[in-house]
């Protein structure tokens, strides 16, 4: 190819390096590569720039200039790989002292700037180069989009979580291209829930079996996430909305009548009306299947059908509640006249063992262990240990921990004030050194967050921590392994009624410090003394043997 040094001027030179360079290298589309960069030495000359000058903005606008020709994008690629070869060439020469294509890709050449313009929140969202990116910045959504994702930033979902949202709604989004909706303002329900469907059998064809309830449930949930943030009346458009029933057994003015006798009456906490609600209602599904048409219809064999049925995934205790919860509705359906007997009398209790009824616990030095192994170089290590603490060495119930504010915290006694307990009433208590030490470890570490709740979940969105349960359950299993005595947070509070009953407590004193109401629920925990009984047993035991010698004795005597 021949070059006419009279439009390039000061690049001649720099070219024929280039050219000769080329050869060496023993490029085998040697005249691509010279045409393509005599183009853009060309366009620099029409510019009036120097290679010193170059930045990955002015690139972009050579490359958006060749594009406004008609160029395929397959062509543009070319350019912009001949161009950074070129630019290569050129930092080895000392030309330039950085590469000007860094962060230039063909397809942010629509966008306003390319993506070296775009300092939006997806840069700082996701960790992706801009080719990858470019899928996921949506720009028929883009300022309902950047607001979303900045909120998920704020509300500190951590970058896997915040790429799967973005993976899931990249994909809601083409499916919404190719069912030509093209506003934000005219999604309905109805794409979400043909969108799911689509996923399913995409899913089924791939994998040849269909998607999980939890793949299909994440999936929905990060699209709702994002509808719900755009539109303002989002309770209206994608709330769920609570279908009456008209099941005939069991109605729900019934039912929200029994639940607000349970309220008032009873003084029952709304996590424990939620419990007799659902087993009312599972209730109400079997009547149903059964085709029964009136409370008063229902006999005493389906009621025992249906805690049969229960009985093969519950457990005995969990049972024996369950039996509690119907035989109080019925009692209700009876005082107020609905039925014309009171069928809880007719309900069997299932049998439950004197080895049941022990509260399980673990040797104070199995708990102490326990502690001394949890690690506390992270935020999650510190606020568990913190937990745990309190579980421990204060017999706190798992409702207690997770209700304490900040306003409950008093740091010159140093005391906590447990509100809203099981038995109604508020006490405060005095925080051992243990308990006090690793609540300062976890206060320095809590992430700055506007709820006042002192537990707060480890992954964003910030929320109040609600189950110790499994947190308990992972920690004790870690250590111990299984088999566990129990598994959930009540297994430490009994751990420590024995502690007291190891140092000689009265049961007063054990009434005052696990806060019951009456001296007689302490009574349960004596079941757990067994090292006391023992020796009881064995000093009759011995008894019984120095009788037995002397009785022999005097027998054999003449």
């Amino acid at each position: 190819m021949h070059i006419d040094e009279s439009l390039l001027g000061e690049y001649a030179p720099i070219f024929n390096r280039y050219s000769n360079y080329l050869k060496s290298l023993g490029t085998t589309q040697l005249n691509t590569c010279r045409s393509r960069a005599n183009l853009f030495l060309r366009w620099l000359v029409s510019k009036r720039l120097s290679l010193s000058q170059l930045t990955p903005h002015l690139v972009n606008e050579y490359l958006s200039n060749r594009k406004a020709l008609g160029l395929r994008e397959e062509t543009l690629d070319g350019d912009l790989s001949e161009l950074r070869q070129f630019f290569d060439f050129a930092r080895r020469e000392a030309l330039l002292s950085q590469d000007p294509t860094k962060d230039v890709c063909c397809r942010w050449l629509e966008v306003p700037g390319g993506y070296p313009a775009y300092q939006g929140v997806l840069r700082e969202a996701l960790s992706l180069p801009p080719a990858a990116l470019f899928h996921y910045r949506l720009p028929r959504f883009a300022p309902h989009w950047e607001e979303f994702l900045r909120k998920l930033i704020d509300r500190r979902y951590s970058k896997p979580a915040i790429w799967s949202i973005a993976r899931h709604n990249r994909d809601f989004h083409h499916y919404l291209a190719s069912a030509n909706v093209l506003q934000v303002q005219r999604i309905r329900p109805a794409h979400l829930n043909a969108f799911i469907e689509n996923v399913r059998s995409r899913y089924q064809r791939k994998h040849g079996r269909p998607p999980s309830d939890k793949f299909l449930i994440e999936f929905r949930g990060s699209v709702e996430l994002f509808v719900k943030d755009v539109f303002s009346k989002r309770k209206q458009m994608f709330g769920r909305a609570k279908i009456k029933s008209r099941n005939r057994v069991l109605p729900d003015d019934l039912l929200q009548q029994y639940m607000e006798f349970c309220r008032e009456h009873k003084g029952l906490k709304p996590q424990t009306l939620e419990s007799h609600l659902n087993v009312l209602t599972k209730l109400r599904r079997f009547l149903a299947r059964r085709s029964i048409k009136s409370i008063d219809a229902v006999s005493i064999e389906d009621y025992d059908g249906f805690l049969l049925g229960c009985s093969k995934y519950l457990k005995t205790s969990s049972l024996f509640l369950l039996v509690g919860v119907l035989r109080g509705f019925l009692r209700y359906l009876y005082l107020q006249g609905t039925l014309p007997s009171d069928m809880a009398q007719k309900l069997m209790s299932p049998c439950r063992f004197s080895a049941d009824l022990r509260p399980k616990y673990l040797p104070w030095k199995k708990i102490e262990q326990f502690l001394a192994g949890i690690r506390r170089d992270t935020l999650l290590g510190k606020r568990d240990f913190a937990i745990l603490n309190l579980l421990a060495y204060h017999g706190l119930r798992a409702q207690e921990v997770v209700k304490l504010t900040f306003s409950d915290i008093d740091p010159e006694a140093p005391s906590l004030l447990l509100r809203d307990q099981k038995n109604g009433s508020t006490s405060r208590i005095h925080l051992s050194p243990q308990a006090k030490e690793a609540l300062e470890h976890y206060l320095t570490a809590r992430p700055d967050c506007d709820r006042p709740e002192l537990f707060l979940t480890a992954r964003a969105p910030m929320q109040p921590l609600r189950d110790l349960y499994t947190l308990t359950h992972r920690r004790l299993a870690a250590h111990f392994g299984h088999p566990l005595p129990a598994k959930g947070p009540h297994l430490l509070r009994h751990s420590f009624a024995k502690l007291l009953l190891d140092r000689k407590a009265t049961q007063q004193d054990i009434t005052y410090l696990l806060r019951h109401n009456s001296p007689a629920s302490a009574q349960t925990y004596t079941r757990i003394a067994t090292e006391d009984l023992r020796e009881v047993a064995d000093n009759y035991a011995n008894l019984f043997v120095g009788r037995s010698k002397s009785a022999s004795s005097a027998t054999v005597q003449p």
